[in-house]
This record gives structure tokens, C-alpha cells and sequence, in this order.
């Protein structure tokens, strides 16, 4: 059987934002691509981080204490920090130091880190600039598809 490599089945979108962009715009794009997050790149391309609608979530409702109170009991409440939510910057709420994956990796080594880190997607790089992103579904066809030419 032989193992492809993660650049044999990344997706080539560089869709990515810069640490200025504001929580409004990533929601959109997250919203209109239909994406879990996005890689944070600087003007080189190259990684910084990554945000994801979790870490959008949480810049309005930090703590489950607070979640009950404004989901259950004040919506005007909610609804006033998601207006504020909107204008904070990437940089404040993205996940710094992201981890990655090489072009180069096969697809054993990039299904063990996904599961053992229970990651959606990652970023893959070539010398630290972004060249694309995998997803779980495309580390699981590539794997039924080594399977069967296998067999």
C-alpha cells in the first residue's frame, strides 16, 4: 500500500487572515465558505496562528457562568456584545504558535495528529509559509482510497 502525501490531497485554498482582522470578517468568511477556522498568516504568508469559531464564541461568552446568564436570561445582553465582539482583532483570540503539517508528510502521520489532537483541519506549510489546508474528511478518503488499493 503506498501512503500519499498531505500535498497529494491539501486543499489549495489559501484562504487566511492577518491578525488585524476584525472577528466580523472572519465570521463572514467562516460563514460564506463553510469553515471551522482559518490560518492566520502575516504579510509573508507565512503561519502565525490560527482562529476558529470557538475562539469567536468565546471572545463573546467566556465562561459558562456567564453563558447561562446571557443565553437564558438577557438576550438584549447578547446581542449588545455581539456588536462589540465584531470590532476585536484576530491577534486577541487566535490560537498562537498553531501547530502544522508539512507538504511532505504522509497521510498515517497526519491522521495520527489530527485524532491524537481531535484537530478538524490544519494548516499545511512549506518552509513555514502557508500552501494549503487538510481536513479530517480529506485525511479519510485518502485513507479508505490506500485501503482499497491495497486490498
Amino acid at each position: 500500500m503506498k501512503l500519499r502525501k498531505v500535498k497529494e490531497i491539501m486543499i489549495r485554498d489559501l484562504t487566511a487572515v492577518s491578525q488585524h482582522a476584525t472577528l466580523r470578517e472572519v465570521a463572514k468568511i467562516l460563514a460564506i465558505r463553510r469553515l471551522a477556522g482559518l490560518p492566520v498568516v502575516d504579510e509573508n504568508q507565512k503561519l502565525i496562528g490560527f482562529i476558529s469559531e470557538a475562539d469567536i464564541i468565546y471572545s463573546i461568552v467566556p465562561s459558562h457562568a456567564q453563558k447561562e446568564t446571557v443565553f437564558l436570561r438577557n438576550f438584549a445582553e447578547l446581542t449588545r456584545k455581539l456588536s462589540q465582539a465584531g470590532e476585536r482583532k484576530v491577534k486577541d483570540y487566535m490560537t498562537a504558535n498553531v501547530e502544522s503539517i508539512s507538504e511532505d508528510d504522509d497521510t498515517y502521520t497526519l491522521a495520527d495528529l489530527m485524532l491524537g489532537r481531535n484537530y478538524k483541519s490544519l494548516p499545511v506549510v512549506r518552509e513555514g509559509r502557508l500552501v494549503g489546508v487538510v481536513s479530517r474528511a480529506e485525511v479519510c478518503r485518502a485513507l479508505m482510497e490506500e485501503k482499497e488499493e491495497g486490498d
